[in-house]
């Protein structure tokens, strides 16, 4: 009797995708290169930052964090010679396959009111909030590093902790303490 019901089950699994259909699908997402800067007082605010390439045409809509009270999207735009931020209310849009950069000084995300300092060498996991052309929403938690500049970069002059022991991203920026 067992072997009946392990039989049929096992019949109605193998028969429940369509031929050609993959268990395993990629995701709809690939997220490269997440890193947000430090913050070491609170409350505060810091940017997130990464390369974000959508296998199929998806409009980034949100994001949140434990670790902070709200993120927002926000870009920057030029308004007489001076760069102002702005929410993007309308989320950022993401062409199949083209990478879209949220970096320092252009789209990225802000977490706003952090819940504790961001000390460089540690990490915060964020959600991203997709939607897709039918209205359905994706879901993608990211681990992105806190570290003082993006990956590949050099650190700024001055800032070579390894000298001092410290490793490369575990330091604090000289002149301010951490608490």
């Amino acid at each position: 009797m067992k072997r009946r019901l392990l039989l049929l089950a096992c019949t109605v699994l193998a028969g429940s995708a369509p031929v050609g259909t993959a268990w395993a699908q990629p995701p709809a997402v690939e997220v490269r290169d997440a890193w947000v800067r430090p913050a070491y007082q609170l409350p505060s605010g810091t940017g997130v930052y990464m390369t974000i390439v959508a296998r199929r045409p998806l409009r980034l809509t949100g994001a949140r964090s434990a670790a902070a009270g709200a993120a927002i999207l926000s870009g920057t735009r030029l308004e007489e010679g001076v760069m102002l931020m702005h929410d993007l209310h309308e989320g950022v849009e993401l062409p199949a396959g083209q990478p879209v950069v949220l970096a320092p000084g252009a789209d990225q995300i802000i977490l706003e009111r952090l819940k504790r300092p961001l000390v460089a060498g540690g990490a915060v996991v964020v959600r991203l909030a997709f939607a897709d052309a039918q209205g359905r929403t994706i879901y993608r938690d990211v681990r992105a590093p806190v570290r003082l500049v993006a990956p590949g970069q050099p650190l700024p002059a001055g800032h070579n902790h390894g000298a001092h022991g410290m490793g490369e991203m575990e330091g604090h920026p000289h002149g301010q303490t951490p608490p």
